[in-house]
């Protein structure tokens, strides 16, 4: 027989699930599509049995597990971009060393510059966006931001506006990290909870599998050589892709 402190905790872990599920922006947007449904036909009322089984595929609209795992695949996205940086850094260390003619410190410095200010991007940037403008809002600023910071990184003529790239890109990450894992977290119904939150993680590591590999192909093919684009120009402008493909999803 169990006893009422347990009974209240599971009562109190059932109400935080429907509070979470009952903030999920999938199931705000069917319910605002069933409402306007409702308001299209005021004066033929359905019955109780079509009404229930038109709420039932709603709420089983919004919990479907594709449309579900969709939306958080695109959440997650902007996460790509840090994990890819991790893995193209590494193959692009020494030609860009070579190209700004940089000394250990700075070199160090650059390496470590998107993680430095991923930093402020959490704490500044998404703190100010997130209640403000909503998670898919805080994630758009996310994607603009690492979008112009690859593009500057890429198109970089002295290590002042490398950094200032680097600075964007770390902005991007910082406040990705914080609106993506909140989005999948109140679109992802309790039962899918835990598996679709480790998207993020996932999504940084193949970021970081796909950067390592893409960096060393354009280096030994020595893609944009024929058009006189250093390649490590090239594997650290495709750090962009990744936002871009979250902006168009």
């Amino acid at each position: 027989m169990s006893s009422p402190k347990h009974e209240r905790v599971a009562t109190d872990d059932h109400d935080h699930d429907q509070s979470i599920e009952m903030q999920n922006p999938l199931r705000r947007d069917a319910d605002d599509a069933s409402a306007s449904s409702d308001a299209c036909d005021p004066h033929q009322p359905l019955s109780s049995g079509t009404e229930r089984r038109r709420r039932s595929s709603a709420d089983d609209a919004w919990q479907s597990t594709p449309r579900t795992f969709a939306a958080a695949a695109c959440a997650v996205l902007n996460q790509v971009t840090f994990g890819y940086d991790v893995g193209a850094v590494s193959q692009c260390l020494q030609p860009i060393e070579r190209t700004f003619r940089l000394t250990q410190l700075q070199t160090g410095f650059v390496t470590s510059a998107l993680n430095f200010f991923a930093a402020a991007g959490a704490l500044v940037v998404s703190g100010a966006l997130l209640d403000r403008i909503g998670r898919k809002g805080a994630l758009l600023v996310a994607a603009a931001l690492l979008v112009a910071g690859g593009a500057l990184v890429a198109a970089a003529w002295s290590f002042e506006t490398l950094v200032a790239g680097r600075f964007l890109q770390g902005l991007g990450v910082g406040c990705s990290w914080s609106a993506s894992g909140i989005y999948v977290t109140e679109i992802a119904p309790s039962a899918h909870r835990g598996a679709l939150v480790a998207l993020v993680d996932v999504a940084i590591n193949l970021g970081i599998i796909g950067g390592y590999c893409a960096a060393y192909a354009i280096a030994v093919n020595k893609v944009g050589r024929e058009s006189h684009v250093a390649p490590w120009r090239v594997s650290m402008g495709l750090s962009a892709l990744p936002p871009l493909l979250f902006v168009l999803a």
